[in-house]
């Protein structure tokens, strides 16, 4: 559609060609999008993540409280944020996969928008 538009004025030129280079921009946009679907973090993060969360638990061990319930609800807190935070960190890995990823709004907004400067033929 947008290579069969053939402008009738120089302004009209003009706002074409810039249509034109804006339109292979995102067409660049969404190759390097598509690309970087295979993008994840680096196991050496996943190492650091993995230890840290069984240093956390190690040191908890190691603290004394005379109340063995006081003692495990602390730990068991300790333990309910470090796996928060690994889970929400494993959801986010893959940052255009899963439920929590950029989604396609923009690109279909400024398909939209093309569609519309151009108006029906």
């Amino acid at each position: 559609m947008l290579h069969d538009y053939e402008p009738e004025t120089i302004p009209a030129q003009a706002e074409y060609i810039q249509l034109m280079a804006t339109f292979d921009d995102f067409v660049e946009a969404r190759r390097e999008r598509i690309d970087a679907v295979t993008l994840e973090l680096p196991p050496l993060f996943w190492l650091v993540i993995w230890v840290g969360a069984a240093v956390n638990a190690v040191l908890i061990a190691f603290i004394y409280v005379k109340s063995l319930r006081l003692h495990l609800m602390v730990a068991g807190l300790l333990a309910l944020f470090v796996g928060l935070v690994m889970f929400v960190t494993a959801d986010m890995d893959h940052p255009y996969q899963g439920s929590i990823s950029v989604g396609p709004g923009a690109y279909e907004r400024v398909i939209e928008q093309i569609i519309e400067r151009l108006g029906p033929e």
